[in-house]
């Protein structure tokens, strides 16, 4: 691993903080790597420590490293974790942040599973399969949730598309645990099958068209749970 030394006295911990970035991105770094102590950091880019401490800590709060007290700094293994912590800060200063971010994961499902009806391969349908059946078995509402999540993870991972996968993952992330107490009664919960169940159809017969449109009943039919109960959060 190469570190460029800093060569300019402004903005130290932006520029340490970029440098780190680099690594990571251009693969010196990998998920799960531990960096360099601070020392060695700051001899290795000719800056002081507490630019390293600053940038690091930086670095932590956008989740792309964890500082782990008494055995150092790594790269985070999940790479959707940088964009929920970027999503979880932004919900504090955006007052719609819930519409913003339905908005956002209706677009996004809406054009992952027309990429998943035309990439998916049979192991990404028995992820399906295997979702729809644990939705079906689930007896509580939160069991459903986390079912109906992972289906919808197993198509967002269909369309083969890594970025927008990291993308909707983090946003989900974000959804679920701002708004997951939604109780659903007995119609509803079956509703939800049937839909995930004709998304499913609609990917196994590769016709995109059909599947974004099943999806977008689907995202009307929560959005219509939700305002039903506005003192709770929506599902997933």
């Amino acid at each position: 691993m190469h570190l460029r030394r800093v060569g300019r006295p402004a903005g130290l911990v932006q520029v340490v903080r970029d440098e780190i970035e680099r690594l990571i991105v251009a693969g010196k770094l990998q998920p799960g790597d531990r960096l360099p102590t601070e020392k060695e950091l700051a001899e290795q880019l000719g800056v002081g420590r507490s630019s390293v401490r600053e940038a690091l800590r930086a670095l932590a709060e956008m989740g792309i490293v964890e500082i782990i007290q008494g055995k150092g700094t790594f790269v985070r293994n999940e790479p959707q974790q940088a964009i929920k912590a970027q999503l979880q800060f932004l919900i504090n200063f955006e007052d719609k942040a819930y519409e913003d971010l339905t908005e956002l994961r209706r677009l996004l499902e809406v054009g992952l599973v027309r990429l998943a009806a035309e990439r998916a391969g049979e192991a990404d349908l028995e992820r399906l399969r295997a979702s729809l059946a644990e939705m079906s078995q689930a007896r509580t509402t939160e069991l459903l949730v986390e079912a109906g999540t992972r289906f919808h993870l197993a198509v967002a991972e269909a369309a083969k598309n890594a970025f927008a996968t990291a993308l909707y993952a983090a946003v989900t992330q974000v959804i679920n645990e701002v708004y997951r107490h939604l109780e659903r009664s007995q119609a509803q919960k079956e509703r939800s099958i049937m839909d995930h169940q004709a998304i499913y159809d609609a990917i196994a017969r590769r016709d995109g068209d059909l599947a974004a449109q099943r999806v977008e009943a689907h995202l009307t039919h929560l959005r219509g749970d939700f305002v039903a109960r506005p003192s709770e959060g929506p599902p997933s």
